[in-house]
């Protein structure tokens, strides 16, 4: 099975990202009130319609480009769970109102690409920073010593949130970076095949 927490002393009800509310999903528990965790490869349906209801600016934002529910389905749907961590804030109905994802490059790779969605009536809330820095955190997990994100030039909130991360811009990759501490590398990538 490929999962985040194959091969790791952690699962799911163990991700060191609850917020010390009951959560809902894998664990079983139900939700009262809102609840930052890890999402499950079982929880891809969740994600498709988060990313499905992004107005047409925040998908452009997150994607850099015009994108369709269709291709969203299919970008969720072609997600290598084992090579991809996915940080998302549930509303108080268990709802996804926004989400980290960021994605390991191919194996023996320390480089891994983020990107961040929150829905628009739950901007401006903080969630962002919230959502990057548990990404941040969780990245090394899959061996990734350096985490990179293509930010739109005229994304300034998204902006200011690398900055404040201490992400620079690296113009030869065209994108922020960030070295991350606490990853040992490749050795650091101990997931299932």
């Amino acid at each position: 099975m490929n999962s985040l927490y194959a091969g790791h002393d952690r699962g799911p009800a163990d991700d060191g990202l609850q917020d010390g509310r009951p959560h809902d999903g894998p664990s079983g528990l139900l939700v009262e009130g809102p609840s930052l965790r890890l999402l499950v490869q079982a929880e891809e349906s969740a994600l498709t319609a988060h990313l499905q209801r992004l107005g047409q600016q925040g998908r452009f934002y997150r994607f850099h480009n015009a994108i369709h529910d269709e291709q969203i389905a299919r970008f969720c749907g072609d997600l290598s769970w084992a090579e991809t961590l996915v940080v998302g804030w549930f509303d108080g109905q268990g709802v996804l109102r926004g989400a980290c994802q960021v994605i390991a490059g191919p194996p023996g790779c320390t480089v891994g690409e983020f990107g961040l969605s929150v829905e628009r009536e739950h901007r401006c809330q903080g969630l962002g920073a919230l959502l990057l820095g548990r990404a941040i955190e969780a990245a090394p997990r899959l061996g990734i010593t350096r985490l990179i994100g293509h930010i739109h030039g005229a994304n300034e909130p998204m902006l200011l949130l690398a900055d404040r991360f201490g992400f620079f811009y690296n113009p030869e990759s065209e994108a922020y970076e960030k070295r991350l501490e606490g990853s040992s590398g490749p050795a650091a990538r101990r997931l299932a095949a």
